[in-house]
């Protein structure tokens, strides 16, 4: 990475260039850098639970089944933060060279994350995401999170590239 060098301050920030991060420390800064958008679908998912079949009926019933209701609906935010997180992230990744040139500053283009330690946590992230869709043991959950891997995919992905195209 290249850096001008201030003259006469050792210690300034721009002089020390910036070093790789561990695995563990990447994932960690790779969510960090696009969870509030993350956040923001996670409560668009909560508020969306509530207008499912059977969730708002099950949770007015005289008995209802907390721990069953818990199980169908507690893990699709998170899997809705998810697959959000690692869209962005993966397109930081497929956009990495294009941010470095135009100077900004996410992890990817900055170097403080390799794309080796990004594509790891799209993997884990969209893999976690479906796992936990799963646990679900509900179609159209299913259905949905699968539709938002293959949307936000198919909007990074260069071959396909629905960000350069009207649809998206």
């Amino acid at each position: 990475m290249a850096l001008v060098a201030v003259p006469g301050k050792k210690d300034h920030p721009i002089n020390e260039a910036r070093k790789p991060v561990s695995l563990a420390k990447s994932q960690l800064v790779l969510f960090q850098s696009r969870k509030k958008f993350a956040f923001l679908y996670g409560l668009a998912t909560v508020t969306g639970l509530f207008c499912l079949p059977g969730v708002f009926g099950a949770l007015s019933s005289p008995n209802p089944d907390l721990l069953n209701i818990l199980r169908m609906t507690l893990p699709l935010p998170i899997a809705t933060l998810l697959v959000t997180v690692g869209t962005y992230i993966l397109n930081d990744l497929v956009d990495a060279d294009l941010d470095k040139a135009n100077g900004k500053k996410r992890p990817i283009p900055s170097e403080l994350v390799s794309k080796r330690q990004a594509w790891i946590f799209v993997v884990l992230t969209f893999g976690t995401a479906v796992i936990l869709t799963m646990i679900t043991f509900r179609p159209i959950s299913i259905i949905v999170v699968s539709l938002m891997l293959v949307i936000g995919i198919s909007y990074s992905a260069p071959k396909i590239a629905l960000m350069k195209r009207f649809l998206v």
